[in-house]
Parts: C-alpha cells; sequence; structure tokens
C-alpha cells in the first residue's frame, strides 16, 4: 500500500514540529489509514461519545449545532469536536477540522500530550483513540486499537 503523495508533506512537517512517533513515517501512515483510510472528508456521529461526555457536561453557551459537531469525528484522524474545543481549537465551524494540515497538526499535538502522560507511544495512540483512563500502562484498555495500528504501519 502506497501513503498518498498529497499528504507526505504534511506527514513528514508533523513528525519533525512534533516530534512523535519516532520519526516512523510507516507509524504515522498506520495511523492515519486506521483512522480514515486517507479520506480527508471522514465525518462520524459519535452518540455514545455524546452520551459520556457531552450530556453529563453542561455547556449552556454553545449553539444546538455546535453540541452536535462536538460529538462528531472529523478528517484525517478523527479528531473529536470536544476534544479539539479543550485543545483551545477556536475557528468558529469544527468541520474546518477537515483540512488535512490543520487535521494532522492539531491530531499530533494531541498524540505528543498523551505521550507526555503515558511515557510511551502505544499509550498515547491508545489514549487518543479512547482517554487516558486504562490506557495508561500496558495492557491497555484499547490494545486493540494500538495492535491495528500497528498492523496497518507494517503495510508501509
Amino acid at each position: 500500500m502506497r501513503i498518498p503523495e498529497r499528504l507526505m508533506p504534511l506527514i513528514l512537517d508533523a513528525l519533525h514540529d512534533h516530534g512523535i512517533l519516532d520519526g516512523s513515517v510507516e507509524m504515522m501512515a498506520g495511523w492515519i489509514y486506521t483512522e480514515s483510510a486517507f479520506d480527508q472528508w471522514a465525518v462520524r456521529y459519535e452518540p455514545a461519545f455524546e452520551r459520556r461526555y457531552i450530556t453529563k457536561k453542561k455547556f449552556p453557551d454553545i449553539s444546538g449545532t455546535e453540541r452536535k459537531m462536538r460529538c462528531m469525528s472529523w478528517g484525517l484522524l478523527q479528531i473529536m469536536g470536544q476534544v479539539a474545543r479543550e485543545y483551545a481549537y477556536t475557528p468558529t465551524y469544527l468541520s474546518e477540522l477537515l483540512d488535512p494540515r490543520t487535521n494532522i497538526d492539531l491530531a499530533a499535538t494531541i498524540l505528543k500530550k498523551n505521550y507526555n502522560k503515558t511515557g510511551c507511544w502505544e499509550g498515547a495512540l491508545a489514549a487518543y483513540n479512547g482517554g487516558l483512563g486504562g490506557n495508561r500502562k500496558p495492557p491497555y484498555r484499547n490494545q486493540f486499537y494500538v495492535n491495528k495500528v500497528i498492523h496497518n504501519a507494517e503495510m508501509f
């Protein structure tokens, strides 16, 4: 399998700028492929996320549209709208996360923060996919996800 040429500069920039995944282009490609199969337009509503994270919290200052957008995963690395807002993503519309450069850069920022909390890339990936709870030390609650990223990385 080949990495889309249009994404190579973005992948290399993220690896260099954020110091993630030990500089492995293959791991980065495996991660993107796992999340969206390189589809920059991938969007998915996550009702379980909404029930667990959005409904429990009170967000009196947001519109109904913003509320739903925060419950969606966006773009190449399927960033949750709420997570983007927690990382101070301020554009008016979360749909701007569909821009590949924006998406990869924010995802790399999130992954690096998870790495700083878990101390390893596998833990960081598990936390990226399912939060830090149960994903700080092996065996990870989201071990299946980590294994999938590694398996997909081997295709490149």
